[in-house]
């Protein structure tokens, strides 16, 4: 089951009623909820607040998803930051994704690392070519606040 963007409350409410069953079961399967994360996706993260009450999980901020679709990545971070363990990291441009960060403008990549603070969990470059790897390894050379050349 999936929800979208433009699906009712009832609908959403449905959603989260059969799923929350399901996690209860990988919660009492593991012995770290707190290590498996729930990622944004393409509908408002908020609807995956119900999980987040009920079970220790952790956050998988995805900055593509949040910046092709249009939501507040400040306002994200701002509500989930102290859960978030995993980033992913990427560029968007013309409806594709997981291409290079350096589509990205500088201000907004910038931006969103500085509001990750003090980060000490994963940042995942989520590229799949060497050249958008590549690129994006140089745009991040670029943003972040004191970094020394990237050598690859």
């Amino acid at each position: 089951d999936s929800v979208a963007p433009t699906d009712s409350a009832e609908e959403v409410g449905r959603w989260q009623k059969r799923a929350l069953p399901l996690l209860a079961e990988v919660a009492a399967s593991v012995t770290a909820p707190a290590r498996v994360s729930i990622e944004n996706l393409d509908y408002p993260f908020s609807w995956c607040d119900p999980f987040l009450e009920a079970f220790p999980f952790s956050v998988c901020t995805d900055a593509g998803h949040l910046w092709e679709q249009g939501f507040d990545w400040r306002q994200h971070l701002a509500c989930y930051r102290n859960r978030t363990r995993v980033v992913h990291l990427y560029g968007t441009a013309g409806g594709s994704r997981h291409v290079s960060l350096a589509q990205m403008p500088i201000p907004l990549v910038k931006g969103f690392l500085a509001k990750l603070g003090n980060f000490s969990g994963v940042i995942t470059l989520e590229t799949f070519s060497y050249d958008d790897t590549y690129t994006s390894m140089e745009r991040l050379r670029k943003c972040l606040p004191s970094a020394n050349p990237i050598r690859v």
